[in-house]
């Protein structure tokens, strides 16, 4: 595995829901895949937008950031609770960079998820 993906996904948490969930697996990780999708999409709608809707923020964030832990994705989890507190301690200057990163590590895990996994998008 490359360097730069090596701590996307806890792959301990794969293999438990694997080996718990058998061929359901697959359809969990594809749906953590759509709405991944569409919640960064919003994400970065909102942010283009003006940052008007701190709530919706907050409820994207939250969402995705368990979502992402529930899968393994730890970092992204961790980077979504970041913008979470970010987002309750309103520390509004910090919100961009914050949903850029997650753009980019959501794109990255994505990305390995339907690589190792071989799961079609």
């Amino acid at each position: 595995m490359a360097e730069d993906t090596d701590n996307l996904i806890d792959y301990e948490t794969t293999d438990m829901l694997l080996e718990t969930l058998e061929e359901d697996f697959f359809e969990v990780i594809h749906e953590f895949i759509k709405s991944g999708d569409n919640i960064s999409s919003q994400l970065k709608q909102q942010v283009d937008q003006g940052i008007n809707d701190i709530d919706t923020l907050i409820a994207l964030s939250h969402t995705l950031k368990g979502a992402s832990g529930n899968v393994g994705a730890l970092l992204l989890s961790d980077i979504c609770g970041k913008l979470e507190t970010t987002l309750h301690e309103k520390q509004f200057t910090h919100i961009s960079k914050h949903v850029a990163e997650i753009e980019q590590i959501y794109s990255k895990t994505k990305n390995e998820y339907l690589r190792v996994f071989k799961i079609a998008s």
